[in-house]
């Protein structure tokens, strides 16, 4: 569950609710030196204080909570920052318009490195919203700088014309000129063309597919592996 600023915890339908906040300092839990954790991103920092909110109020040992929470690790696909070197190679499942804006603003906030670019590769999915296409396009434009568009099990429709449709969100936002945004079809070539051309202080983003194992295409499902193909441009990039 990913929190809003302040989320209300109902412990007992007879009892008030409990409040906790990343930014509010009147809720009743908040962010505080106990808290220790790795892990990136605001919106993970509120589940996290979500997590230790519940444990307070269960009234679990204040050792034991802040043991656990050092020890979380996000499931595989989520924020994976599967490259940490000049440049950076994020992995995540973000498919959704508000999932991409909360993914690239973190990045944006704490993984970019001086002057570095985001290079963001993604698609949409045949079969689902299509109306949240040129909203995914609008997210991505707030932050990234370069912009791939590919296939994401497109099943029987047209990637290009999918890929289309995202674009005019990123026209509309008007922030991603012309120059820097680019259509490749082909999953593995759009991924290969950003690692191409990530130089020191970027970060690669690649969203939509993550852990999953299998693209569907014209109809079939084929086996996939966002893994093996980003590790397969990296060596080629060598």
């Amino acid at each position: 569950m990913s929190a809003p600023e302040v989320i209300k915890i109902l412990v007992d339908k007879k009892k008030p609710f409990k409040t906790f906040s990343l930014k509010e300092t009147k809720a009743d839990f908040t962010w505080n030196a106990q808290i220790k954790s790795h892990i990136h991103g605001e919106y993970n920092r509120e589940n996290i204080l979500a997590a230790y909110s519940v444990a307070q109020i269960l009234e679990l040992d204040k050792k034991a909570i802040s043991k656990a929470i050092a020890s979380f690790e996000l499931p595989q696909g989520r924020l994976d920052i599967v490259r940490n070197k000049d440049f950076k190679v994020v992995i995540d499942f973000a498919h959704t318009p508000n999932s991409i804006e909360r993914l690239l603003h973190t990045i944006k906030a704490e993984l970019v490195g001086k002057n570095g670019l985001i290079i963001h590769v993604f698609g949409s999915a045949s079969q689902r919203d299509d109306s949240k296409r040129p909203k995914m396009g609008e997210a991505s434009a707030q932050y990234a700088d370069i912009i791939i568009l590919t296939e994401e099990d497109y099943r029987k429709e047209d990637p290009a014309k999918i890929c289309e449709q995202i674009a005019q969100g990123i026209k509309k936002q008007g922030l991603v000129k012309d120059q820097d945004y680019f259509i490749v079809t082909d999953r593995a070539l759009a991924i290969e063309k950003a690692i191409f051309m990530a130089q020191r202080g970027d970060v690669v983003v690649v969203t939509g597919k993550s852990h999953e194992k299998s693209l569907a295409r014209d109809g079939k499902e084929y086996p996939w592996d966002e893994y093996k193909t980003v590790r397969k441009a990296l060596i080629r990039k060598k």
